[in-house]
């Protein structure tokens, strides 16, 4: 399993990180679950699902809202970082079927 090390960074440091979502070519509920374990705090921008950076969602979904995480962070002091990710506008979205595919062709053609 190859974990870029931003990733293990959030765990120890206590920044705020935005951002459009995971990359789609990622498996997202993983890169979510290790960010759980790592005490990340997780939250999307006024939903309940996480974003996958060029679609609105990812079909993974956040625990608490965005208020709530940064709040408890905060008052915990548990010098781990905050991961917030704002959906892309629907109007620049695609959906997550035409992403996949491309993801999957991109990766035969690799092969």
């Amino acid at each position: 399993m190859d974990i870029s090390s931003d990733l293990t960074e959030l765990g120890k440091t206590p920044v705020a990180v935005i951002c459009a979502g995971v990359k789609s070519i990622l498996d997202i509920p993983r890169t979510l679950e290790y960010l759980e374990t790592q005490g990340v705090c997780v939250a999307a921008y006024k939903t309940n699902e996480f974003p996958a950076f060029f679609t609105e969602s990812s079909g993974s979904k956040v625990k608490t809202e965005t208020k709530k995480n940064k709040e408890a962070n905060i008052k915990m002091k548990l010098g781990t970082g905050i991961l917030i990710a704002v959906p892309i506008p629907r109007e620049h979205s695609t959906s997550g079927h035409a992403i996949g595919s491309a993801i999957q062709k991109a990766l035969k053609e690799a092969r």
